[in-house]
């Protein structure tokens, strides 16, 4: 994995969870410090980051809800473009709708394209719980585009 590709991992994971470009940012800059750090220990194994950037983001993510400073809304300062017709107000939805755990495990898999194995090994979980997760998710998300309610 290239670093021009953990950078934009790490990015848009900060992106799609908080949906704010500086925040993303500035987050991605200080995980990648900490996902560095992690992978050095472990003998700088390339086959190691995707695991690495699970635990990492998975980690900062949680302290950041915790404290309740995630960002409330969309910036568009930091000069992100998303491609025309993209509407976010559906994943702004499954993010409310979802438990973390499958919002996450969506956001891994699908947006980021981590394989459920290396998510398994970033959380200390089974492949088959990861892909329950995503499996469960997928059908909220699937819920919230048509309109449905999860609950």
């Amino acid at each position: 994995m290239t670093e021009e590709a953990r950078i934009r991992l790490l990015a848009l994971f900060f992106f799609f969870a908080a949906l704010d470009e500086r925040f993303a940012q500035s987050a991605a800059i200080k995980a990648l410090r900490k996902c560095r750090q992690r992978v050095k220990s472990l003998g700088n194994r390339d086959e190691k980051w995707p695991a690495v950037i699970v635990d990492v983001t998975n980690s900062f993510f949680n302290k950041l809800k915790q404290s309740k400073r995630l960002p409330a809304a969309i910036s568009y300062e930091a000069g992100w473009i998303l491609p025309e017709g993209v509407d976010l107000g559906p994943w702004m939805e499954f993010q409310k709708e979802a438990d973390l755990d499958e919002f996450l495990a969506v956001l891994w898999s699908r947006v980021l394209g981590i394989s459920d194995e290396a998510i398994s090994e970033g959380l200390g979980v089974s492949a088959g719980t990861v892909r329950h997760r995503v499996g469960r998710g997928l059908h909220i998300l699937g819920s919230v585009k048509r309109g449905d309610r999860r609950r």
